[in-house]
């Protein structure tokens, strides 16, 4: 899977919009900010865009002069998005395993939701979301499978990491998302269903 596709096939449809509550435009004087909600503060902790992060990291290189040494150089911006996109990848693959697991785990615990269309997001709390993708699941169904699902800490650990992996790609990956696109925790329920790629990844392997 290439993160590319994060574009396209793992966005949720348009028909599954936020409600955000109208809010009237604020006047404030250009020194005064408005205050952070407790859930925008929480969101900021959990990603934050850094301006050009690669520069923070290094990488070994051979040496122009002579091709026996490495030298070690800032990291460049391609090197950054190519580990970006490998560690997605991963992330990916470890949330594949597990989340066919708990998928077979429910037709011997709950047969009844099995076969249900269903899938998963990170939700603004930095928890596993359950989407209801038929609308047919009833508040107790979905209350059960949100907590199967947060109780396995592999699946979460790796759902919450490629979290923060799509909004840095997001962010910095201008040729694949041009921009379009800016996740963080407040949104990205409502943009991008993680367990279309786990499926997916299941169907490449």
């Amino acid at each position: 899977m290439h993160i590319s596709t994060i574009t396209s096939d793992f966005i949720l449809s348009p028909s599954r919009p936020s409600n955000p509550l109208h809010r009237e435009p604020l006047t404030l004087s250009p020194e005064i900010k408005p205050a952070l909600s407790k859930k925008e503060e929480f969101a900021n902790a959990f990603y934050t865009r850094v301006e050009e992060p690669w520069l923070q990291f290094t990488s070994n290189h051979t040496d122009d002069k002579d091709p026996t040494k490495k030298v070690i150089r800032p990291m460049t911006k391609e090197r950054y998005l190519e580990n970006l996109n490998a560690d997605a990848i991963l992330m990916s693959r470890i949330q594949s395993s597990c989340y066919q697991k708990l998928r077979a785990e429910l037709v011997d615990l709950r047969p009844d939701l099995a076969g249900k269309n269903f899938s998963y997001t990170v939700g603004d709390d930095a928890e596993l979301k359950i989407i209801d993708l038929d609308d047919k699941l009833g508040t107790n169904e979905i209350k059960y499978l949100s907590d199967a699902i947060n109780q396995k800490t592999q699946l979460k650990d790796a759902a919450l990491t490629h979290a923060k992996i799509l909004m840095t790609l997001a962010d910095h990956d201008t040729d694949t998302f041009k921009g379009t696109y800016k996740f963080d925790l407040l949104n990205f329920k409502n943009i991008i269903d993680l367990g279309k790629i786990a499926l997916r990844e299941a169907l490449q392997k």
